[in-house]
């Protein structure tokens, strides 16, 4: 039976599709217009006290690309075509289950 290639597999797992496709500026896909933000990921890793830094390491691990809910509110009332599926009325549904019970 034969040996993995462990930092083969890692290196496959950890590619991203931006990766294989060459775009080494991973702002590509960030529209300026979207109102996207990056803010890196840190963790803090502890090691023992017998290691040679003993204590927390914080290591940046990723980005995380987020957006505030206004611009992705205001982007979809903007666009004839994802408008047309919000309502703008408000709507109530009431439940009654027995005419002797008033509605929920």
């Amino acid at each position: 039976m034969g040996h993995a290639n462990w930092k083969k597999i890692d290196a496959q797992l950890a590619r991203n599709a931006f990766d294989v496709e060459g775009d080494s500026d991973d702002t590509g896909w960030l529209d300026d217009d979207a109102n996207w933000k990056k803010t890196p990921i840190t963790i803090s890793v502890p090691f023992h006290s017998r290691m040679k830094t003993p204590g927390s390491q914080n290591y940046v691990v990723g980005d995380l690309y987020h957006r505030t809910i206004v611009s992705i509110i205001r982007e979809k009332l903007t666009n004839h075509v994802d408008d047309q599926h919000f309502h703008y009325k408000p709507f109530e549904l009431f439940w009654q289950p027995n005419d002797a019970t008033p509605d929920v």
